[in-house]
């Protein structure tokens, strides 16, 4: 009985409607009758920090990554696009707590069986947000997709069909906005608005069933004007001129090597190198049992099917992320996910990237790479650790030190100094301009660590810490003026890793 009643509800559309408890339900009316609600600025977290000696890792950033979080509202798959009427628009997967109060969604929508269709907002400043909740509803504008199925992904508690749609993307391509979206249940439709506006309305460019692919469909647009199609991973197709539908049927792109799973793909163009990018998992294993992050990984070609090769972990944690360019020409890539390493909520997020000539993604750093000497031989003098030692004859590196690889795995490290030997020994030296009251180590090692500061043991351990650590210090061993931070590896079992800097204060958040 409860199935049963659970289907007519659904067959029938008969939902009950709700709206967030976050803001103020007021909202401005525009001349075509479209309602603005504004979304309350988000709760910013306090970090009170002063970097002593700064890791490769920015202490005082949402574990290693430098996130802006643009409201603390619920929201998947975010999607931003600067648009060319002083705006950005930003559309996404949705549940009943996106929005805030005023916005009419249904009571059950959850973002993972059941919403109501395609979500907007827009801002002039990527700061102060508002939204006009659904700009396409799957009950008031839908053809084939207003349909329920079972879904292939996910089944309900009682095995009934669902509806939602996920990770739409919004574009603006020959003179008019376009909406992609895919459904929880596979199926991909391609909307245009037939106003030329963000706001719609939005009609399918094929009414009568789902485009090719099943989930995360996104639109390129190359330099010569031609619009391709992608999806499930790894698939393309070239659109016909008037967007009206598919130019040939959808191939798959090459890679060198086979590359693994991947969603929510992506493409862009630097200079002759295409750029694609999506989201797939890092695997480690934490107390015994396997993590994932989710995370936007990126391979390059030089031509638009490929072969694209040098595949790797462009942005730790922002999965299903899209990069775009603000109004001043810096780069930005969307981030919503929560991270076994990071304290965040699910809600949307940005954080500046930058990309090389050569079409490689990267987080742009809050700070240049620390600089430290470093030795690979075992020093002949037993005082190298000291505060006065003659190391004019160490090499100099950028930290992080170990292997590159472990840039792909688990919590964010950052090699800067590509280091492979069995041991390795460090010194660095900073100043200090007064004594600090709650000094810590901010590190993050694999093997047997000691480490001094001024010539005075401070730590020593010999394990493999998955993640950052934060180990109070004596503030006696330090002085005003000029300090001397000595430390030794010796490499454990796993992927060789080194990044340590000094802190005074905490941040709720740290370890």
């Amino acid at each position: 009985m409860k199935r049963n009643r659970i289907m007519l509800m659904l067959l029938a559309g008969l939902f009950s409607f709700c709206s967030a408890d976050n803001t103020s339900g007021n909202g401005s009316e525009e001349g075509d009758g479209t309602i603005w609600y504004p979304v309350a600025a988000p709760k910013q977290e306090v970090k009170q920090a002063e970097i002593l000696l700064p890791a490769s890792r920015d202490y005082l950033a949402y574990d290693g990554i430098p996130i802006r979080v643009l409201f603390n509202h619920w929201l998947r798959d975010p999607y931003i696009l600067n648009a060319l009427d002083g705006y950005y628009y930003m559309t996404g997967t949705t549940e009943v707590s996106s929005f805030p109060r005023g916005v009419p969604v249904s009571a059950n929508a959850n973002g993972w069986w059941y919403n109501d269709g395609v979500p907007l907002w827009r801002s002039k400043d990527l700061v102060n947000w508002e939204t006009m909740g659904y700009v396409w509803n799957l009950d008031r504008d839908a053809t084939w997709a207003k349909e329920y199925k079972l879904s292939p992904h996910t089944a309900t508690d009682d095995g009934s069909p669902v509806r939602a749609v996920w990770a739409p993307e919004i574009h603006y391509l020959k003179g008019t906005y376009w909406i992609v979206y895919s459904m929880n249940y596979d199926g991909i439709g391609i909307l245009k608005s037939v106003s030329g506006k963000p706001e719609g309305p939005y009609e399918d460019i094929k009414k009568d069933g789902p485009l090719p692919g099943n989930i995360d469909v996104d639109l390129f647009e190359d330099t010569d004007g031609t619009v391709y199609y992608l999806t499930d991973g790894y698939s393309i197709a070239k659109m016909k001129p008037d967007m009206s539908g598919l130019a040939d049927e959808p191939r798959e792109l090459e890679f060198i090597p086979s590359p693994p799973w991947a969603e929510g793909i992506t493409m862009t163009k630097v200079g002759d190198n295409y750029v694609w990018y999506g989201a797939a998992n890092s695997i480690v294993t934490i107390n015994g049992q396997e993590q994932r992050t989710y995370d936007c990984f990126s391979a390059t070609s030089k031509s638009v099917y490929g072969p694209y090769t040098n595949r790797y972990r462009a942005i730790p944690y922002a999965g299903h992320n899209n990069i775009f360019e603000d109004k001043e020409g810096n780069l930005w890539s969307t981030q919503f996910h929560p991270q076994p390493f990071m304290e965040k909520a699910l809600e949307p997020a940005i954080l500046p990237v930058e990309i090389s000539d050569d079409g490689i993604i990267s987080v742009k750093r809050s700070y240049p790479r620390p600089v430290w000497k470093y030795c690979l031989e075992e020093p002949q003098d037993a005082s190298w650790m000291a505060e006065r030692y003659d190391d004019s004859d160490w090499a100099e590196g950028e930290a992080g030190f170990g292997d590159p690889e472990i840039q792909n795995v688990g919590s964010v490290s950052d090699v800067g100094t590509q280091w492979d030997t069995e041991r390795i020994w460090m010194r660095r030296t900073f100043t200090v301009e007064s004594l600090p009251l709650s000094p810590k180590l901010f590190l993050r090692y694999t093997g047997a660590v000691e480490v001094w500061i001024n010539g005075e043991r401070v730590y020593s351990a010999e394990d493999e810490p998955l993640d950052y650590l934060t180990i109070p210090v004596s503030s006696e061993v330090f002085k005003t003026g000029e300090n001397t931070i000595a430390v030794s590896l010796r490499r454990g079992s796993g992927l060789q890793y080194l990044d340590i800097g000094v802190i005074n204060g905490t941040f709720a958040g740290a370890n």
